[in-house]
């Protein structure tokens, strides 16, 4: 008489079962690697493929650093990438990668930009610059015409510290226009208003500072929450109430991890928005290492963040 289903079905479990067990003990002692469950997360993380890449600044080696994306007023294919050589100056690109505009104007470090700064009679997109020969801020408009860069400071005068990372905020509330910069030696973050100083020239003035315990490089400001980040390089990303009479007390929202998701050091810093949830995207990114991109959901005032890891 032949076996029930239900024998067949035990039967087969139990040879399942050994089949399992047998596999296991092989592979421990044989050296056979079985999948771990970091190995499937690992196969599970997207892959970030770069599908253009610019021409070479004319410096080499540890040269090309941050970068700023102009969007052209009415035809997006003409807008512009803003790129710094750390060792020598600015470059602007075409999409395509080719390059239209080099100034040799220092070692310019980080970048960033704002549309509708008022500058004379017009509105410009301004594009500030930390310039490391001299430790000042440099600031350019764009010309949407030629596309190209034009130089508005008013000075080179000094921040008075080492700068390194800038980053820009637009205040939702008056409408002012404020840059945060950031020290390679000491944790010093300075809040800058700029504006206008009566002659169609870019002039700044210290309105506010804010303290970390050791160097800090990339920041980015989000106008929608009235916030900015930090990251302090081998501590924390924190974030700071961006208003220059705002508290100069941060939150620390994401800290570094020797097993990640995040691990040192902490340089660029960048917002990626959706909506539904809206999202930010920080990108810890150093030079010739592959390092996390952080992603978290901000879905309310709060703030409530949910952190991602794709590798690069």
């Amino acid at each position: 008489m032949g076996k029930s289903i239900h024998q067949r079905s035990a039967s087969t479990s139990r040879k399942v079962r050994w089949l399992l067990t047998l596999l296991f003990f092989f592979g421990a002692f044989s050296g056979i690697a079985l999948p771990s469950r970091q190995q499937a997360e690992a196969k599970a993380k997207p892959k970030v493929v770069p599908k253009v890449e610019t021409a070479p600044v004319p410096h080499s080696g540890d040269a090309a650093d941050d970068s700023a994306v102009w969007v052209h007023p009415t035809d997006t294919a003409l807008s512009t990438v803003i790129g710094t050589d750390k060792q020598g100056g600015l470059a602007v690109y075409n999409l395509d990668g080719t390059q239209i505009q080099y100034l040799p104007d220092g070692e310019l470090n980080n970048v960033d930009l704002r549309y509708n700064f008022s500058l004379g009679k017009a509105r410009v997109a301004l594009v500030p610059v930390t310039n490391r020969t001299d430790d000042s801020i440099l600031f350019y408009a764009v010309n949407p015409t030629t596309r190209l860069l034009e130089r508005v400071s008013a000075n080179t005068d000094g921040a008075g510290i080492n700068v390194y990372g800038l980053c820009m905020y637009k205040s939702p509330k008056t409408g002012s226009s404020y840059i945060f910069v950031t020290s390679d030696n000491q944790g010093t973050v300075q809040q800058w208003q700029v504006f206008d100083n009566g002659t169609g020239k870019v002039e700044k003035s210290l309105v506010r500072t804010l303290s970390l315990s050791s160097p800090a490089e990339g920041c980015v400001a989000d106008e929608d929450y009235g916030t900015v980040y930090v990251g302090e390089e081998d501590v924390a990303i924190w974030k700071f109430r961006a208003e220059p009479h705002a508290s100069p007390v941060g939150t620390q929202v994401a800290s570094v991890s020797e097993h990640g998701p995040l691990q040192a050091d902490i340089e660029g810093l960048t917002l990626y928005r959706t909506s539904k949830p809206r999202a930010i995207c920080w990108l810890p990114a150093r030079a010739a290492i592959a390092t996390p991109c952080l992603i978290g959901y901000q879905t309310n005032i709060k703030a409530r963040l949910r952190l991602m890891q794709a590798t690069a």
